[in-house]
């Protein structure tokens, strides 16, 4: 059954593969169409969990034609199911919308099929975006120039409540020298004198260590995804010394209660609660609006001294201060562009526009009368905080130019400045890449292999003299064919 599925699907890309060359064909002869007030161009679009989006897209048609810019979208239905396989089977049916929003499954469609727009040359023109993107975002748009995603980086850092913070011994230490003895010290500091339960909490699930590894991951040696061993050539960070000794540490922190024993299947919003309630004190929060959003439930739950304070990651012996390199290979989400629209460009000025004046006050605010409002002053009076940016996460220095008053939007409280500072000066970038489909299979059982033995270790259930073994196996799994390809790679 297997193979006739894998048949068919081959099939099915070969038939898209005949479609996608008529339509490059057709497009090679188009004109990219000139909307206007009583014509407006129509522009395709396909979007995640489009109900968000619907009143967006029609202020964003007004918005727009303020400027100059007649367009009418045109949001494309898909099928029920997950969101990676409905637009799989859309694009693999022939449809191909102008913008398309990608959460997954691009890279077969803008490499093998070749249907997404290089953006390469739009950014370098564009009159907005090239100055409100991130290095990390303009490092991975030059990397794979298929999806734009403009956010900063999407690190998590770890908060703590402030009151609790200013009555603790170990807080100066942590804060000024986070070594992990200094960190260790800290913990137990937390769960004896506040939480009397567990220190640190985290949302394992698929992701397994990801999140803990933010705070502590670099400290044991392992900077980079790929580092050099001692036969001088890469190695997968996972499987090196430096893995090991940061295991053992978890292990340590598990074993004494310190990290959640729950942590693999700890759910999101159960994280959340068991820090507003003080059963754990220590969290981990995307570099985002979700930081400012930790700090107002904290205050809301336990009074206005519940501010929160950012840390810093863990330090290690080398002196280096990192939270989790940041990936450079691709977006993993994102916007991308129809190779074969007849309104490339237009469908690119618009997601300029989005970061521009009049763009981005829409994105970033909402709806003028519902959201917010201009005051006879120029100030802008926040009506309804509760608002979040549909097409750009977050702006590279953004500054509207105008005074707040009422509400302060999230992404103006002051511990997002804190947030942004902090990974800021603590963020490096990665030299992972993208593994090649011939090396997806077997990356996928190494990968699985590790996050088994990982889950085994931490609870006690491996040890150190079950590492060798597990190398071994995942090497065999498909590690060391990835390696000797990243040895081919990396320089």
């Amino acid at each position: 059954m297997k193979r006739v599925l894998i048949v068919l699907l081959v099939l099915s890309l070969s038939v898209f593969s005949v479609f996608a060359a008529g339509q490059k064909e057709k497009s090679s002869q188009s004109v990219e169409a000139q909307g206007t007030a009583e014509n407006p161009t129509v522009i395709s679009v396909v979007l995640k969990d489009l109900g968000d989006y619907l009143e967006m897209l029609s202020v964003m048609e007004q918005e727009l034609a303020k400027d100059g810019i007649y367009v009418k979208f045109s949001p494309v239905q898909l099928q029920e199911g997950s969101y990676e396989d409905a637009m799989s089977l859309m694009i693999q049916g022939g449809t191909i919308p102008d913008l398309m929003y990608f959460q997954g499954g691009d890279y077969a469609f803008a490499i093998t099929q070749g249907v997404l727009e290089d953006m390469s040359s739009y950014i370098d023109n564009s009159k907005y975006l090239k100055n409100a993107l991130d290095s990390h975002a303009l490092a991975r748009l030059e990397n794979y120039p298929y999806l734009l995603w403009v956010s900063s980086p999407r690190n998590k850092v770890p908060v703590v409540r402030t009151d609790w913070l200013n009555q603790m011994e170990t807080a100066q230490a942590v804060m000024d020298d986070p070594t992990i003895d200094n960190y260790y010290a800290f913990l137990k500091e937390l769960q004896t004198k506040f939480t009397h339960n567990t220190a640190l909490t985290c949302q394992g699930g698929t992701d397994g260590l990801a999140e803990i590894d933010m705070l502590f991951g670099q400290a044991f040696g392992a900077t980079n995804t790929w580092v050099v061993g001692p036969d001088g050539r890469y190695q997968y960070a996972k499987v090196s010394d430096a893995e090991l000794a940061k295991l053992e540490f978890y292990a340590k922190l598990y074993k004494e209660n310190l990290l959640d024993r729950e942590y693999l299947s700890k759910k999101y919003s159960a994280k959340e609660q068991d820090f507003y309630k003080g059963m754990t004190g220590l969290v981990l929060a995307t570099q985002n609006t979700v930081v400012a959003k930790y700090e107002n439930k904290s205050i809301a739950a336990n009074g206005p001294e519940a501010t929160l304070t950012v840390l810093p990651p863990a330090k290690g012996a080398d002196g280096s201060c990192f939270f989790s390199p940041v990936a450079v290979d691709k977006e993993t989400r994102g916007w991308a562009i129809s190779k074969y629209s007849d309104n490339k460009q237009l469908v690119f000025d618009i997601l300029d526009w989005l970061a521009g004046p009049r763009g981005s006050l829409l994105d970033q605010f909402g709806f003028s009368g519902v959201h917010y409002e201009i005051t006879p002053d120029n100030k802008l009076h926040i009506i309804d905080s509760s608002w979040w940016a549909r097409f750009h996460e977050e702006l590279k220095n953004f500054d509207l130019g105008m005074e707040y008053v009422g509400e302060i939007p999230l992404f103006a409280q002051p511990i997002m400045g804190e947030a942004s500072a902090m990974v800021s000066s603590h963020t490096i970038l990665d030299n992972a890449f993208m593994i090649p489909d011939d090396y997806v299979t077997e990356w996928d059982a190494a990968t699985l292999v590790y996050k088994e033995f990982a889950a085994d270790f931490v609870s006690g259930k491996k040890t150190r003299k079950d590492w060798n073994a597990f190398v071994d196996e995942w090497n065999k799994m498909g590690g060391k064919v990835v390696t000797d390809y990243a040895n081919t790679v990396l320089k």
